[in-house]
């Protein structure tokens, strides 16, 4: 639960607080109005901070970064040559129009590499977000290239906004779970003392496992829009964490970064539920496979550094961002970044989505070609039948049980999923962690565990009858046949089915 409710403070790992932040004097926050003095002030104060800085190596501060990468000057034989190159220059991405023509000018060998030297300046939506300063230093052996990055300072006001933005998101998400979750258990435990489970020998005591709201609260729209929301308000800084993503001379810096983008996970859990809606919209639930919520916060963590300095790499990726960064620019000194933007959250929103197209057997098949595994089948009541993280939780909760020793029920819903994807109203991300598990012991002395799933999670539709119990009992049940698909709920409206 707390691990759900603090994900939009998070941020806050890397993300100086506001109070923490300090004003510098070096440069002034509106340098960007006099383009002229500007430059001249973040040249020199750059060059000034790096005179001692060997090549492959970083500076990291509050407020600017400076990376110095080590690069080959080969000049170009011919005019295609020359634009190729330049496009391999470091940080070649962010270039401006002025800053690709002075690289491709270099490349043309019509000027020394110490003449080399540019300053850009980054606006999201209008508004300066980075300075970008850029130049060349000629060694005896490999140049390099020295890329100089100053953060404008923010208002207090600002910084402040951001962080009541981020409480007020972490109290919702903790109203939201306690609400459509949490809620549920009080009602569940007077349902059990008064009305037992079926079979249930009289006086038998109950045990109740709650579950993992996390699936709840990432099928929530409004939370996915708002930590992608939350993602990019801190443009500033994410311009910083790609600058240090895509240097790769400090392992150390690197990883710090890909650490931050770990947080772009939630653009695929913005496009799993979208394209639910759309799949369900128009009639095709039977296409789509869902993902586990586990592994696509792991995939996406672990794609998002690498997918960004991969695209810092390729040519065609460096020309289309240059072409988006500069197609709107108001001068030829200055890159605009908000169509990237858009693109960047598509473009790695997309990937979970693409996966759950892909039939399950195909994974099954090539995982058992590789490591001639076995391929593990559990039935739907057992908690194995879940999630990856929750099946390793909750084998820690029952570890002292062997499946001789335990008599699973319930599940009941997974059947009817199996019966037919359109019963599930959310289809791009698995609800399994979200069961709960009632343990008792028969008179037998074995124990049972039954296992009971959320009504929410049902999409209750055609031909689906729903009825109330007639009689007293503590959960709802599900019943098919070949004529009719009953779903009965238990008394004072239990949210819960066997």
């Amino acid at each position: 639960m707390i691990n759900v409710a603090i994900m939009p403070l998070k941020a806050y790992i890397s993300e100086p607080f506001p109070w923490t932040t300090s004003l510098s004097s070096e440069i002034p926050n509106d340098c960007h109005f006099n383009y002229t003095q500007c430059t001249t002030l973040l040249l020199s104060f750059f060059r000034n901070q790096s005179k001692t800085m060997p090549p492959d190596s970083s500076l990291l501060t509050a407020t600017f970064d400076v990376h110095a990468i080590r690069f080959s000057y080969i000049p170009a034989k011919t005019e295609d040559d020359a634009k190729s190159y330049a496009l391999h220059f470091p940080s070649s991405i962010f270039y401006s129009k002025k800053g690709i023509q002075q690289a491709i000018t270099l490349a043309r060998k019509q000027y020394n590499v110490s003449d080399f030297s540019s300053v850009v300046f980054t606006r999201f939506l209008g508004i300066v977000t980075n300075y970008i300063t850029l130049w060349a230093v000629e060694n005896q052996d490999d140049d390099t290239m020295f890329i100089g990055g100053w953060q404008p300072q923010m208002s207090f006001e600002w910084l402040l906004l951001k962080l009541v933005f981020r409480l007020c998101l972490s109290a919702y998400i903790v109203r939201y779970m306690w609400k459509h979750y949490y809620s549920y258990y009080p009602q569940l435990a007077k349902n059990l003392h008064r009305f037992g489970l079926e079979n249930a020998s009289s006086g038998s005591k109950f045990e109740i496992v709650i579950g993992d709201p996390t699936s709840i609260v990432i099928l929530n729209p409004i939370v996915s829009a708002l930590l992608v929301v939350d993602f990019w308000i801190s443009v500033d800084f994410v311009g910083r964490v790609f600058n240090r993503i895509i240097q790769l001379a400090v392992i150390k810096d690197f990883l710090l970064a890909y650490l931050y983008l770990s947080r772009t996970l939630w653009f695929g859990y913005g496009s799993l539920s979208i394209m639910s809606y759309l799949l369900k919209r128009f009639d095709c639930a039977r296409l789509f496979y869902g993902v586990d919520p586990t592994w696509t916060a792991i995939g996406i963590a672990l794609v998002a550094g690498p997918m960004t300095l991969l695209q810092s790499r390729i040519s065609f990726m460096v020309q289309f961002y240059n072409f988006i960064f500069t197609s709107i620019s108001k001068n030829e000194s200055e890159i605009e970044i908000s169509i990237a933007v858009i693109f960047y959250t598509l473009l790695l929103g997309t990937l979970p989505v693409m996966f759950s197209f892909l039939p399950r057997e195909s994974f099954y098949n090539g995982w058992k070609k590789l490591f001639s595994c076995t391929k593990m089948t559990w039935e739907p009541s057992s908690y194995l039948y879940n999630d990856t993280k929750n099946r390793w939780t909750l084998q820690f909760v029952f570890f002292t049980f062997r499946n001789a020793d335990i008599i699973t029920k319930g599940g009941s819903v997974y059947n009817l999923f199996q019966l037919d994807f359109k019963y599930k109203k959310h289809l791009g991300i698995g609800q399994c962690g979200a069961d709960c598990y009632v343990k008792l012991k028969s008179g037998t002395g074995k124990w049972t565990c039954c296992r009971l799933s959320l009504l929410s999670c049902i999409d209750i539709q055609p031909p689906i009858q729903f009825i109330t119990s007639k009689h007293l009992t503590a959960v709802g049940k599900i019943e098919i046949d070949k004529m009719s698909i009953k779903i009965i709920q238990g008394s004072n409206k239990s949210p819960w089915v066997l």
